[in-house]
């Protein structure tokens, strides 16, 4: 009996890692984090960690505040903006939008997190706002 109880707790171990590694390659080759932020009932850990397998050892989409931050020799050559948009891969230009909704949301929700990674639903958000309006008065 023990050596089944055992048997069987080892094998949940392994089936959980391999469908851990498996969700780690699907994220790699499929972009599922731009659905996963458009669920309010997504952990947000983990659309975070889909959004950096997917984009791991990619090229990433250039983002406005690289075209600004450039130095002013950089920004003196000739064609500058259409150089850096050419030197982005084909992924990059295919989901340079949705990157950047991506980052967008990353930033809007962080605020909003749980520790268990679930994300406040809108009438949650709202009570926090209540209460911190009223601890300003």
């Amino acid at each position: 009996m023990k050596k089944l109880i055992l048997f069987l707790i080892v094998n949940i171990g392994i089936l959980s890692l391999h469908a851990q590694s498996k969700s780690n390659g699907y994220y790699k080759l499929h972009p599922v984090w731009i659905q996963m932020m458009e669920d309010e009932q997504v952990n947000y850990y983990e659309a975070v960690k889909a959004f950096e397998l997917f984009w791991e050892g990619k090229e990433t989409p250039t983002e406005e505040n690289e075209l600004f931050e450039a130095s002013i020799e950089e920004k003196a050559q000739s064609n500058f903006i259409a150089n850096k948009k050419l030197k982005q891969d084909e992924v990059a230009r295919r989901y340079s939008f949705e990157y950047k909704k991506f980052k967008h949301w990353q930033q809007r929700v962080l605020p909003f997190v749980k520790e268990d990674g679930s994300i406040m639903s809108k009438q949650e958000q709202l009570e926090l706002w209540k209460q911190q309006r009223q601890g300003r008065k």
